[in-house]
């Protein structure tokens, strides 16, 4: 006796116009999570690559449940456990290099970051109508276009955290982006492998007819089982994405911590946060900054600005650092853009970090050189962090 048509809501494999959107989908997904994985390494971008995890995790989910329809459950579960699994790895690695980030402090491209958000969002929204047409009519078509959705929030944030970094010079932004994505996506990874593992145990032989349909109980299909759990997990992803942002806007201006002064340089037009105990002894005859120091003098904070004359910026970042070893400094860490730099490194008992950054219409910059004793680079440390995005082009002069 011949089938019947498929009922509304049902997807078993077989509707080659609904399998093609998935399929096209999944290729999407897939593309773009290599393309910001590489982006995000390029641009040095925490949200970048945690926003690549989001496309990895909806790619790898209708691939391996597409594959998985009609097979037994053990297979279905362990497909569950290799992207559970594949979710994990993946999570705690951009965690472990955004918690790198953070302590060394270094702001990541706002250009390439803001320009591949916005290529994932045009991606994003390109699935968003391929799948509008059948979102009200099939379950799993519903699912993959609530999460094409939700994900052009996520997209949203990259981009504005893109451009927070680039205004305040500042990798804070990208970081709390970064961080809620990265929450967000072990906290639906670890649920996965719990029900996955539980399957495991669970398996039983399905029936001939449940088999060669994809279905398990209740009569849904597999793919529907698997996909309605990734929609649970992940359908609220697009409002904690959206206290990303919010996040992101009000902790971005908090960049130095409580003690903290300030000096603005008018000649200039830059500012920077001036550490606890440290002291001005007055700004400098030409104007260009201001020297900074503890009460017994072996902490010293010296800002200062300049005209890039004969050169530009990395040419003159090349030229100081030159100078710097010159000195008789080693060099230990160095990091280097079009826009900012930074460089430390010790000469016998002292330690000294610089930081530069370029300022007005391209042909300024602004300079602070912290230097302090090797005994006291546990505290000195918490310094730096919030030194270094607290020094920004305020405003340009006439």
């Amino acid at each position: 006796m011949s089938e019947g048509p498929a009922r509304a809501g049902d997807f078993d494999g077989m509707n080659e116009d609904d399998r093609r959107r998935l399929v096209n989908v999944m290729s999407l997904n897939l593309a773009m999570f290599f393309a910001e994985t590489l982006a995000g390494q390029i641009a040095g971008s925490q949200s970048l690559q945690a926003d690549a995890l989001d496309f990895f995790a909806y790619g790898a989910t209708y691939g391996l449940s597409l594959w998985a329809i009609g097979r037994p459950v053990s297979a279905r579960a362990a497909a569950a456990i290799i992207k559970g699994g594949g979710f994990v790895v993946m999570g705690l690695w951009v965690a472990a290099t955004t918690l790198y980030h953070f302590f060394v402090g270094t702001p990541p491209d706002a250009g390439t970051m803001g320009m591949i958000g916005i290529v994932a969002l045009g991606a994003n929204a390109y699935g968003v109508w391929l799948l509008s047409a059948r979102k009200g009519e099939d379950a799993n078509i519903g699912s993959a276009w609530l999460s094409a959705r939700n994900d052009t929030i996520g997209n949203a944030a990259v981009i504005i955290a893109a451009g927070l970094v680039a205004v305040l010079g500042s990798g804070a932004p990208d970081l709390i982006v970064a961080g809620v994505m990265v929450v967000l996506f072990l906290s639906s990874a670890f649920p996965m492998l719990q029900k996955a593992l539980e399957n495991c145990g669970n398996s039983r032989k399905p029936t001939p007819f449940r088999a060669a349909m994809g279905r398990t109980t209740m009569g849904k299909t597999n793919l529907e089982i698997d996909v309605a759990s990734q929609r649970r997990a992940f359908q609220d992803g697009g409002m904690r994405t959206l206290i990303a942002v919010l996040l992101t806007v009000l902790a971005s201006p908090a960049l130095a911590g409580p003690g903290w002064d300030t000096y603005l340089n008018g000649r200039y037009g830059y500012q920077i946060g001036v550490p606890p105990g440290l002291i001005g002894q007055g700004e400098s005859d030409n104007g260009d900054g201001q020297v900074f120091r503890s009460k017994d003098g072996t902490e010293v904070l010296t800002v200062w600005g300049g005209y890039l004359v004969d050169t530009d910026f990395e040419g003159e970042v090349k030229s100081r650092m030159d100078d710097f070893s010159k000195q008789h400094w080693n060099v230990n860490y160095q990091a280097t853009t079009p826009k900012w730099a930074s460089y430390s490194g010790t000469k016998g008992q002292r330690v000294v970090y610089v930081r530069d950054i370029l300022g007005c219409k391209a042909q300024q910059y602004a300079t602070f050189e912290l230097e302090y004793p090797s005994v006291a680079i546990g505290k000195m440390n918490s310094v730096v962090d919030q030194l270094v995005p607290s020094l920004v082009q305020k405003f340009c002069p006439d």
